[in-house]
């Protein structure tokens, strides 16, 4: 967790030293999309948790069987990291970023209510 921490701080120094950025409207659309599926698997990677009878969640980073905690710990990180890596990145790699991850948290969420995992919060 403390390498969490210290990598997140280290993002935002590094991202406040960094010249302003070419931050479009189209780029805030992109990331409150992002953010909006993000929470929505969050929900749902919740009930996995409270489940492990009937679920289990395919994050490797997460293991099958993730406590509420450790979910709670990595969708807050992504939370703050998605947004400052997406700060960071220059033209056109920003929109690669931005689009892939929202296709993937579209794919996850598409497919956990598909399997009928509810929302757990």
């Amino acid at each position: 967790m403390r390498t969490v921490v210290l990598f997140i701080i280290l993002l935002v120094v590094v991202s406040c030293a960094c010249p302003r950025s070419d931050w479009t409207r189209a780029d805030s659309m992109r990331e409150a999309s992002y953010l909006a599926l993000h929470v929505l698997d969050w929900g749902q990677t919740l009930d996995i948790a409270d489940h492990p009878e009937k679920f289990y969640e395919r994050n490797p980073i997460l293991g099958e069987h993730p406590s509420r905690g450790e979910v709670n710990r990595y969708f807050a990180a992504g939370m703050v990291l998605h947004p400052v890596v997406s700060y960071l990145l220059p033209r056109p790699y920003r929109e690669w970023w931005q689009y892939s991850t929202i296709g993937l948290e579209m794919v996850v969420v598409g497919n956990n209510a598909r399997i009928g995992i509810g929302m757990g919060f």
